[in-house]
């Protein structure tokens, strides 16, 4: 645009924004309402969630369609509290479907600036079942993740939904860096969190492969799910693990 017509526009870049979410909100809530009034698992199909992705805007760090349907899935299958790794649109429609069983979503969260985002979010669209940290990142041994100490998770959590942390090359050592998100096993283990099923998004990231070897030696089994629009990892125990004592 030239300066002129620059300098025009600008004055209005406040309304134009305030009305760009005010139609984003829009389509959101509608979208939730449509969300909420699925009966079925197989209501909870791809084109509703791209609906919601593309209200929820933010497309470069918001989980794969893909993704996002298959976490929700998971969670009408499996009734209890749910581990949101990074908080986001995940964070909305695993609130949604959680809802239905009277669960609770815990969401991670290390950006302080999202984290307050998201704290007026939630309330403004009507959620109520999430308990929302704000966890940055802390360096464990070999490799980073969010910042646990002085917090209590439920003792069972059927699904860990994971699209986060994001480990950028200046957040730690290289080591670190290559471990990218493989810390949920350990921390969860020392916290003594037991789970079914751990959804990865990204699996395209070239780090993954290292990640499956630290989960696989750690005991865990894997399986690569290719969805229409990318793929996930998914991650269970070898063996059933034993269940939590409260």
């Amino acid at each position: 645009m030239p300066p002129p017509l620059r300098r025009l526009f600008s004055p209005l870049r406040p309304a134009v924004h305030a009305l760009q979410s005010w139609i984003r909100m829009r389509r959101l809530r509608a979208g939730l309402r449509e969300l909420k009034g699925v009966t079925s698992e197989e209501q909870l199909d791809l084109a509703l969630i791209v609906r919601l992705r593309t209200a929820w805007g933010n497309p470069g760090w918001t989980g794969d369609a893909g993704f996002l349907r298959e976490v929700a899935a998971r969670v009408w299958r499996c009734p209890g509290p749910v581990l949101d790794c990074g908080s986001g649109l995940s964070t909305v429609i695993l609130a949604s479907v959680a809802s239905r069983h009277g669960a609770t979503v815990w969401s991670l969260e290390q950006d302080r600036r999202w984290y307050e985002h998201m704290e007026r979010l939630l309330p403004a669209l009507g959620i109520d079942n999430v308990v929302l940290w704000f966890t940055p990142l802390r360096a464990y041994g070999d490799f980073l993740w969010f910042d646990l100490a002085s917090r209590e998770l439920p003792r069972h959590i059927p699904t860990v939904s994971c699209d986060g942390p994001a480990v950028k090359n200046s957040a730690g050592s290289p080591e670190q860096v290559d471990a990218w998100r493989s810390g949920v096993l350990p921390v969860l283990r020392d916290l003594g969190v037991s789970f079914n099923e751990i959804v990865l998004d990204d699996a395209e990231d070239p780090r993954s492969a290292g990640l499956i070897e630290r989960w696989q030696r750690g005991g865990l089994e894997t399986e690569l799910v290719a969805t229409p629009t990318g793929s996930l990892i998914v991650a269970r125990h070898s063996k059933p693990p034993a269940r939590a004592v409260s």
